[in-house]
């Protein structure tokens, strides 16, 4: 009976099953894996997922102003037709490369190089009354021969024959009871000093009269270019038959 026993007992163990005796003596088996209750593990909490940064609109360039038709009517200086308020012409001129040096009673007097000359003196007139500019002023460098002033005379007389043609009018001499024996350089400076030099060649364009003339402030001399828009001249013209 030992030998049994203990023969179940090697068994036992080997098939992991413990009997229990009890108190009569029989044997009933349990077994050895003891079971545990263990808690649910509790759902893992899902982590929202950060948001993603929304990245702003890259706002659109402004548009570029519609071109208005109208300005191709108007006489150009420096490729900027000839129309408009003062303040927008200044803007315009000093992205031409002028700087402005006053303003004031409806005109500003500006400065910069033209067509090749060094610091040229800019005057840009509006209509009386009227913020409109309507003819733009170009004083060339004082000059103190008659050369001298001969020469910016010519020379911007031949760039504007070809770009504008023929003039359509030239007058050049001298007037006065002198006028015969003015040959040498210093009396015909001397003439224009006292308003006895007629030097003054006018080109006309469907859109405004450009004229080119010798001219002088008190005995100062120089070479001045006027261009005067058709159509804001006329303005003017009507702004003072008004006063009649």
């Amino acid at each position: 009976m030992k030998r049994f026993l203990l023969l179940l007992t090697l068994v036992a163990l080997v098939l992991g099953v413990v009997y229990v005796a009890t108190d009569d003596g029989t044997l009933f088996p349990k077994s050895t894996e003891q079971t545990t209750s263990e808690p649910t593990p509790a759902p893992a909490t899902k982590t929202a997922p950060a948001p993603k940064p929304v990245a702003k609109p890259t706002p659109a360039p402004a548009p570029a102003p519609a071109p208005n038709p109208d300005n191709a009517k108007h006489l150009a200086f420096k490729g900027v037709p000839i129309t408009g308020t003062l303040q927008h012409y200044v803007e315009s001129m000093k992205s031409a490369g002028f700087r402005l040096i006053s303003g004031g009673n409806g005109v500003a007097r500006m400065r910069g190089d033209f067509a090749g000359f060094k610091d040229c003196k800019l005057l840009v007139s509006t209509i009386d009354n009227h913020n409109l500019v309507c003819s733009i002023d170009v004083f060339f460098a004082e000059r103190e021969q008659w050369s001298e002033l001969h020469n910016d005379y010519t020379a911007l007389k031949k760039m504007l024959t070809q770009k504008y043609g023929s003039p359509a009018s030239c007058v050049e001499k001298f007037e006065g009871l002198m006028s015969d024996f003015v040959k040498d350089d210093n009396s015909k400076f001397h003439e224009l000093k006292f308003d006895r030099c007629k030097y003054i060649t006018t080109f006309k364009t469907p859109k405004g009269t450009i004229t080119l003339r010798m001219d002088h402030k008190d005995y100062d001399c120089f070479v001045r270019l006027t261009y005067a828009d058709k159509i804001n001249s006329a303005l003017v013209l009507n702004t003072a038959m008004s006063d009649l």
